[in-house]
């Protein structure tokens, strides 16, 4: 007798295996695309919408005639570099993928809820690249300064390197998307972070990479006059361990 053939049938009222991943992969499709488009996109418009800036006080209930000033103040960006996961390695395709995503998000989270509202003034809280100290090839230095000036959309003056005060002309090195800003003047300051100059023993060690960052992104030392309101930068880091003798540097002295 021949050998009993199992023909492949389905069961009654059952769709073919190739038919139910067709649906399954449209209904990941249908339920992950909105909720992507909403975080990537519509949440970001919305935080934006949600801020405003406080109306001034002018007494009595009355609102005050005195010009505002508007600060935007971001904290602890940390731009993601080869040392924030070690693990991975320089030019490994994960590590390139997680700068790509992580620089997106906070170039979109910048544009949407702080530039969409317009401010005069932006102050960074120090930390502005993830382990920025310890990056002393000053080529890979500069990649991701250019990276954090491109999501930040950071103002550099076409002649010197160095500028926190007003929107200039960036240098020929950054990239073509931050240029097609609009020319309203905002000033641009920073605090440091021991992400960005170490802490004061590391300044004695490395003045180069002190001096480095403060070529770049200004002085942390600095008395400015916002509206009737001293806004006094002090360079914390410079201080923080100070009290060895070996570990004060000029910048603690300058401090100081």
């Amino acid at each position: 007798m021949p050998p009993n053939k199992v023909a492949n049938t389905v069961s009654p009222g059952r769709k073919p295996r190739s038919v139910q991943a067709r649906v399954h992969t449209w209904l990941i499709l249908l339920i992950w695309a909105p909720a992507i488009f909403y975080r990537e996109r519509v949440a970001f418009n919305l935080a934006g919408a949600s801020c405003q800036w406080p109306a001034l006080d002018g007494g009595n209930g009355a609102r005050s005639s005195d010009p505002s000033v508007h600060v935007a103040v971001i904290a602890d960006p940390q731009l993601t570099t080869y040392l924030s996961y070690r693990e991975l390695g320089r030019g490994n395709p994960v590590l390139i993928a997680v700068e790509g995503i992580s620089d997106a998000y906070m170039s979109r989270a910048f544009r949407r809820a702080v530039l969409s509202n317009d401010p005069e003034h932006v102050l960074f809280l120090g930390d502005l690249i993830d382990q920025g100290e310890r990056i002393v090839n000053p080529e890979e230095w500069h990649r991701a300064r250019r990276r954090f000036d491109r999501i930040f959309r950071w103002p550099r003056r076409a002649s010197s390197a160095n500028t926190h005060a007003t929107k200039y002309p960036l240098d020929g090195d950054d990239d073509d998307a931050s240029r097609d800003r609009d020319a309203s003047p905002v000033s641009y300051r920073t605090v440091h972070g021991n992400h960005d100059v170490g802490y004061s023993r590391f300044a004695v060690r490395l003045r180069h990479l002190y001096a480095r960052h403060e070529e770049y992104f200004g002085s942390t030392n600095f008395v400015r006059r916002l509206g009737g309101v001293d806004l006094v930068g002090v360079g914390a880091m410079a201080l923080d361990g100070a009290d060895d003798p070996g570990a004060r540097s000029a910048q603690t002295n300058e401090t100081w």
